[in-house]
């Protein structure tokens, strides 16, 4: 399956990067020549960024003088300050453990950084992960908090595998503090890892690590799962513990460990890719080993439900398979309380009730978009017997993309929505924390998202199931009438406002903003506009804002109807002796109300008569651009937009009445 290939293992950009920091000189020199070819440096993904410092360590051994290596150096010295900062901070955490008596074992980049890289430093991470027993969690957790230690507001709810921590003044920094090693582990799987946990010393403080073969199968299970930027450090790792033990591994332990924890699929596949594409020393015995014991039909079922882009179904069906391997199924009325805690805290529902109406809500959807009404309204009968309300909820973004998803339709009882949805950065910088907060109380606070558009394809994003679009995510209790929430990020010691959402318990709120003041004037680089428009309109520039796509409109509604003109403040896209004309087509409410044509790259002051039969409460104005192009097909640019017009404002007022002030009355069309 295209899909799953492409976003499971390393792209072929990804590998060349590998290769480049892994290999000798025969073979990573033509490696970093391609990866530097196929690469625009600055809009690196995510994942690739953090294997820098690695990739300028092993061109600086074989003694590579290149341009790019200045801009290698800047990128390793800020994560050699990053990684300094967290692997300082996790230094104070496992020292409160230690002072309280509790073990504890890092876990990935803590561990495999520390113990099998070239540099302690080379091993970048975006948290960090330390286990407990599980016996000793709750204790761990006080003796944390009275260091200093706090969890994010979104991490109150009972989370089944780990708790994310951060301390004061560095709550970008997490901390995974983990009492099960994965959310695929078993008791058993972390019993026999303590019991073969090699000790170790962590800045001066003795800790526990994996032995290499559980070290590997860790990184394996947790690794290879489908992601939309495949992450591919796993891999590394692979090969970096590998080489360093130059293969002297007990493959027969590797392969009985793997078949009881049922990741014989995971390990086999890994193995075999760090063989074939960055010559790890893998003894094809071991390979052969893995394909010859056998694998459990659960294990199967896990692997690929693990290893392709999941709707909520897979998600659930997944969680159902690591459940299974602690609790056969035929215990679960005996347990009752433990397999709800599983799945509501794998789907971030901290009350159990709420599982029958995520599903419920869930089912519903699926029914509609599948078209079948009768089974969609016997659903939504059942979800609202289950204690759901209907609501109506409206985003009103501000450089922002994303949506109100959760339960889409339908409201539980305390009013419990998740908000889910990608923050972008354009300049790159760490995500920032966010918080949703009501009439200056805090509802909920999280972190940021994971892509930044001059990385990603946008369209590609698009396209995502919903449950993966979640660059962050809150689970909050929402007031009980209609309300307003505001979602705001931090800037240094700052809170700015990103977008808010309108929530209403009722079906009468049609998402028509109304324009109070009259007459109106809307500008169209102004974020409090950005609940006027409609699909069809690009990000906001310092003149105005472009059309993007055929079509483009405006949703209002207005006070009272009345005679109305409008006035537009507008300059086509024009690129003489290609693309000379540009057409308007206005329509409001579904009715032709004019046609502009534009022939001159110019600002033009236009007005339009609103029909009186058009104009209604709510209104939806559509231009349609027959004319629309893209400048990079007609060579004179690299943006991809459709364009058509740029808006600097619209202004609404009533035929006859004098404009607002401050308007540029004195341009025209020339």
């Amino acid at each position: 399956m295209a899909t799953r290939n492409s976003t499971l293992w390393p792209t072929e950009q990804q590998r060349h990067l590998m290769r480049a920091s892994l290999l000798d000189g025969d073979a990573a020199l033509p490696a970093f020549r391609t990866w530097k070819e196929c690469t625009v440096f600055d809009d690196i993904d995510s994942a690739s960024f953090r294997v820098l410092p690695l990739l300028r360590w092993n061109l600086r051994r074989l003694g590579v003088d290149d341009p790019l290596m200045a801009r290698l150096d800047s990128v390793s010295r800020y994560l050699l300050v990053e990684t300094t900062m967290k692997l300082e901070s996790l230094r104070k955490l496992v020292e409160a453990l230690a002072d309280a008596g509790i073990p504890r074992m890092l876990l990935k980049g803590a561990a495999t950084g520390q113990r099998y890289y070239p540099g302690v430093f080379l091993r970048t991470m975006s948290d960090c992960d330390v286990l407990v027993p599980r016996h000793q969690a709750e204790e761990g957790l006080r003796a944390l908090t009275a260091r200093g230690w706090r969890m994010h507001d979104a991490d109150a709810a009972p989370i089944y595998h780990s708790r994310t921590l951060w301390i004061p003044p560095f709550q970008q920094m997490e901390f995974d503090y983990h009492w099960a090693s994965s959310e695929q582990s078993t008791v058993r799987d972390d019993r026999v890892a303590w019991e073969e946990a090699e000790l170790f010393e962590f800045r001066g403080v003795q800790c526990n690590a994996m032995c290499v073969e559980d070290e590997i199968i860790h990184a394996c299970r947790h690794g290879l799962s489908w992601s939309p930027m495949p992450p591919f450090r796993w891999l590394l790792d692979c090969a970096i513990i590998v080489r360093a033990r130059n293969g002297m591994i007990d493959w027969d332990k590797l392969a009985k460990r793997a078949r009881d924890g049922e990741a014989t699929l995971c390990v086999r596949r890994s193995l075999e890719w760090i063989r074939r594409e960055l010559n790890s020393p893998v003894p094809a015995e071991a390979l052969q080993k893995l394909r010859e014991q056998g694998t459990t039909r659960r294990e199967r079922r896990t692997y690929v439900l693990k290893t392709k882009a999941k709707h909520w179904t897979d998600f659930a069906r997944l969680f159902y398979e690591y459940l299974d391997r602690e609790l056969p199924p035929w215990q679960w009325p005996l347990h009752p309380r433990r397999v709800m805690n599983h799945f509501a805290a794998h789907f971030n529902l901290p009350d159990h009730a709420d599982i029958l109406r995520y599903t419920a809500c869930h089912l519903r959807q699926l029914a509609e978009a599948a078209g079948r009404t009768g089974l969609s309204d016997l659903l939504e009968i059942v979800a609202l017997k289950l204690g759901c309300k209907p609501m109506s909820n409206k985003l009103l973004p501000v450089g922002f993309t994303g949506v109100v998803d959760e339960p889409s339709g339908l409201c539980w009882p305390r009013r419990k929505i998740r908000l889910q949805g990608f923050v972008f950065t354009h300049d790159g910088t760490p995500q920032p924390p966010m918080r949703v907060t009501h009439e200056g109380r805090v509802l909920a606070g999280f972190n940021g998202g994971m892509l930044r558009p001059d990385i990603a394809e946008i369209e590609l994003w698009k396209s995502f199931p919903s449950t993966l679009k979640s660059g962050f995510m809150a689970l909050f209790n929402l007031p009980s009438r209609k309300c307003k929430l505001l979602i705001e990020y931090r800037r240094e010691d700052n809170w700015l406002p990103m977008f808010d959402v309108l929530i209403g318990c009722d079906e009468s709120y049609t998402g028509f903003p109304a324009m109070y003041e009259w007459p109106f004037q809307m500008r169209l680089n102004d974020p409090a506009n950005e609940r006027f428009l409609g699909p069809g309109w690009s990000m906001p520039e310092s003149s105005g804002r472009w059309s993007d796509g055929p079509r483009a409109e405006l949703k209002f509604s207005l006070p009272d109807v009345r005679l109305v003109t409008m006035s537009m403040c507008l300059s086509p896209f024009l690129v003489p002796g290609k693309h000379e004309t540009q057409r308007v087509v206005i329509s409001l409410n579904g009715r032709r109300i004019g046609t502009l044509k534009l022939n001159k790259n110019s600002l033009w002051i236009q007005k339009v008569r609103l029909p009186r039969r058009a104009v209604a409460d709510n209104n939806t104005l559509v231009f349609e651009f027959p004319d629309a192009a893209i400048p990079s097909s007609l060579g004179v640019s690299n943006d991809p937009r459709q364009l058509g017009i740029s808006v600097e404002w619209i202004e609404f007022h009533e035929t006859g009445a004098k404009r607002l002030p401050g308007n540029v009355q004195a341009l025209k069309a020339t």
